[in-house]
């Protein structure tokens, strides 16, 4: 039977061909983004690559995107750790490594650009434990020295501006070094820093980092643990971690839409394919071959044709990986040192997912060959018995159900799980509708296409008597339309529900920002604006509170004015914020279980705990929480100004009088629309891969499918041609069905995305506390359109074209 079954697909080539291409295509996809992947796992921080071993402080607790925040040692502790593990025999130095947050800059060109993960500022002994060394000049000697990266353009000698938690100091450059910190001498960097939380261990030629690790956890006690090999992976940088779950976000996202658009496309195309081949499957009948015999030499074919396409498609996918991998680190949603690892695992589980879903696809298909009847064999008539199988009806009536139910979850859902919910119910609506196709597509193509023409007569006739064809054609235009549709309007829903919100949120005439490539404006600001004129002006700080293990960032902030933001209050009052008190955003409470009225024991970055009691809780505010202003400054040596909000002073004036600090001084509106720039990018990055390759899928579809149709159509079409029709009737007949069936099919889709959209809609309203519309983006809608016709038409004139010639051979 497999011999068989290979004779089959070489003489049905053409027919599978499509099919084959589009699972390459998918295999490929799915093999590019798990190789990406894995070589995007978690890899020990660069600044440790010389470090024999790592000491780490205790846990205090975890960010959302599982770093670690560890307990940071004071000046005394410190002190006996080091000397405890310098006692250690075979330990050649102990190097503390101290960061905190510097930039250099000259006037308001930030040279050293950064965001809140990446602080860059690090005592220069530090340098030895990684692989950035001095490239030109010395180190620091003193306060008014510092050694700067070879990117920010600097040379030794040069002045520049060092900006830092504490205010903005004049320095000069003794040195550059290879990497990206920034370098002051230890003393200095003391001063800076809240503390150490890891030291570097150097250990003695020819010593084995096992042979010691046991002495010196001994040697660190309670106060932290050691690290070496691959524990070493613990240490990576919070910017790194946050870089890779962004893309993995897209890389998630992306595996789950091919794959469903993957096994959607074999599906409806083998299911097509039997319908085409009922006179062979038939005269197999006839000739003595079982029906179990039949699905065998089906799902042979498959076999062969999805094992041959899933190896193309993960050699395509090896050469595919570093292309996509270094364009999502050149987009920051990879981290910086990624590099592509080709390994086995990644390409065998690709191969084996393709072979797995040309088999699935095909095997419904294979139960309705089964069903084949010897007398089918000796049919001349080519129309369709039966559209509507049992299977269909349950197909199509699971896919409508499930559609309406993810919808629903997709509205009820926040962040991530809304977005994925909303394609979940897509998929399932266009699977539902294209399995029901046979029941609806005739009647409201009839009522499409009125009149009385012969072309009109011979469309309606058509598509009563070939709607499994038309629903087969129509199904890859629903998937094109539908998730162009709904990822263009998640990413317009998202722009305008977060930027009304956040225009919400601001309170005030004008907003003072840092510049472009700083996350932060020091402290002393607030008094570099007062200094400009009588003004009234609110600076939060931004810290980090832990509350039940949880990692939040904070604001620090008076109670009066935080209840002046005009922030959505679901408990209690801001107003009562002070010392003894927190306010929780409601996502945060809700994830932690607290409301206000409850006590929580929170710990500060400074690593001292204190109970708190939650007096509020608000929602569209720009933190998870919020702590008094002196409470934040007095436990957070490293506090910076995000963001001050300014009233009772000019722009043109302010913006003068600030000119040389590396600020902007801007309206509530400029702001807001600078300050979504990275976030609007990463949303557009994402919808250009994702619609991108949904075009790509439902192309190779469109023209798979309409290439099947016509061909079977081609004696049909001479036929035409020989009772009377000219070749103009033919033409207008073929021109008239990709034109309708292309309308129809981009009209549904939108529909179908409607309500999953709408849901998406509902989550953000619920996320940002207030009414969201859902947006549509009627450009994708035309341009999908567009190439909808384009692409149907296309596939469809080269079979009729050959039909014609051959008639009149």
């Amino acid at each position: 039977m497999f011999s068989l079954a290979l004779s089959s697909a070489r003489h049905q080539w053409r027919t599978l061909l499509g099919s084959g291409v589009a699972l390459a295509c998918g295999i490929g996809l799915l093999a590019a983004t798990l190789l990406v992947i894995v070589s995007a796992q978690p890899r020990p921080s660069a600044r440790y690559a010389d470090a024999d071993l790592m000491v780490v402080t205790e846990e205090m607790g975890q960010t959302y995107n599982a770093t670690p925040v560890r307990r940071p040692l004071d000046d005394v502790d410190e002190t006996e750790l080091v000397t405890r593990l310098q006692n250690v025999a075979g330990v050649a130095s102990v190097i503390p490594d101290r960061v905190f947050p510097a930039q250099l800059a000259d006037g308001d060109r930030i040279l050293t650009p950064t965001d809140r993960d990446d602080p860059l500022g690090h005592n220069m002994s530090s340098s030895m434990l990684g692989t950035e060394r001095i490239a030109a000049g010395l180190p620091p000697a003193g306060a008014g020295q510092v050694v700067a990266p070879e990117s920010s353009g600097l040379q030794p000698g040069d002045a520049a501006t060092l900006l830092t938690a504490a205010g903005r100091v004049p320095v000069t450059v003794s040195g550059v070094a290879n990497g990206r910190s920034i370098y002051l001498d230890d003393v200095t960097a003391a001063s800076m820093s809240s503390g150490v939380t890891a030291v570097g261990v150097v250990l003695h030629d020819g010593v084995d980092p096992a042979s010691v690790r046991h002495d010196l956890a001994a040697a660190v006690g309670d106060t932290g643990e050691v690290l070496t090999g691959a524990d070493l992976v613990r240490t990576e940088s919070s910017a790194d971690r946050g870089a890779r779950n962004i893309g993995s976000q897209l890389l998630g996202t992306m595996g789950l839409l091919a794959a469903m658009i993957t096994v959607f496309i074999v599906a409806t195309t083998f299911a097509f394919t039997v319908t085409q081949r009922r006179r062979e499957l038939g005269l197999l009948r006839a000739v003595g071959a079982t029906p179990r015999q039949v699905r065998r030499m089906l799902l042979a074919e498959a076999l062969a044709v999805g094992a041959v396409s899933s190896v193309a498609g993960a050699g395509l996918g090896c050469a595919v990986a570093p292309v996509l991998g270094g364009w999502m680190r050149g987009a920051d949603m990879l981290p910086r040192g990624w590099e592509l690892s080709i390994t086995v695992l990644p390409v065998l589980v690709s191969v084996a997912t393709g072979v797995g879903v040309a088999l699935s696809g095909v095997w419904l298909a294979s139960r309705r060959a089964a069903t084949v009847q010897p007398i089918e064999a000796l049919r001349e008539a080519h129309a369709e018995r039966s559209p509507m199988t049992t299977g269909r009806r349950i197909v199509g009536g699971v896919g409508v159900v499930g559609a309406v139910a993810c919808a629903i979850a997709s509205a009820a859902g926040s962040g991530g799980s809304t977005v994925s919910f909303a394609v979940v119910a897509v998929m399932a609506a266009v699977v539902g509708f294209t399995a029901l196709g046979p029941v609806y597509l005739p009647r409201l193509l009839r009522a499409v296409v009125p009149g009385a023409g012969p072309v009109a007569q011979l469309f309606r006739a058509e598509a009563t008597h070939g709607a499994r064809r038309v629903s087969s054609v129509m199904a890859p235009i629903l998937v094109l339309a539908g998730f162009a549709v709904l990822l263009t309007g998640i990413v317009d829903t998202m722009d305008t529900a977060f930027d009304g919100a956040a225009s919400a949120a601001i309170p005030s005439e004008l907003v003072v920002s840092p510049a472009d490539g700083s996350p932060a404006m020091p402290s002393d600001t607030r008094e570099k604006v007062w200094s400009a004129g009588e003004t009234d002006v609110v600076a939060p700080v931004a810290t980090t509170v832990i509350l039940h293990d949880r990692a939040l960032d904070a604001w620090g902030i008076s109670g009066e004015e935080l209840s002046s933001m005009g922030l959505t209050v679901r408990e209690g009052s801001p107003e009562l914020l002070d010392g003894g008190s927190v306010v929780l955003d409601a996502d945060a409470a809700i994830r932690l279980g607290l409301g206000a009225g409850a006590t929580v024991e929170t710990t500060f970055p400074d690593g001292t705990s204190a109970p708190l009691d939650v007096v509020a809780v608000v929602s569209g505010g720009p933190a998870f929480s919020y702590v008094d202003h002196g409470t934040a400054l007095a436990h957070d040596r490293t506090a910076m100004t995000p963001i001050l909000y300014v009233d009772g002073t000019d722009q043109q004036a302010l913006s003068e009088a600030m000119m040389g600090t590396a600020v902007q001084v801007e309206t509530p509106a400029r702001f807001e629309s600078a300050g979504n720039a990275e976030e609007e990018r990463l949303l557009r990055l994402f919808e250009l891969a994702l619609v991108g390759m949904s075009l790509t899928f439902a192309a190779l579809a469109v023209v798979n499918t309409t290439s099947m149709a016509a061909a079977d159509r081609r004696s049909a079409l001479a036929l035409l041609q020989r009772i009377g029709a000219t070749r103009r009737q033919v033409y207008g007949l073929v021109a008239l069905e990709a034109f309708v069936v292309a309308t129809v099919g981009v009209v549904l889709g939108v529909l179908l995305a409607w309500p999953a959209l709408a849901g998406v809609a509902a989550g953000l309203s619920d996320d940002v506390s207030r009414a969201v519309s859902p947006s549509v983006r009627w450009s994708a809608v035309g341009t999908v359109a567009v190439v909808s016709v384009g692409i149907v038409s296309a596939a469809a004139v080269v079979p009729t074209t050959r039909a014609l010639r051959s008639s009149v051979g």
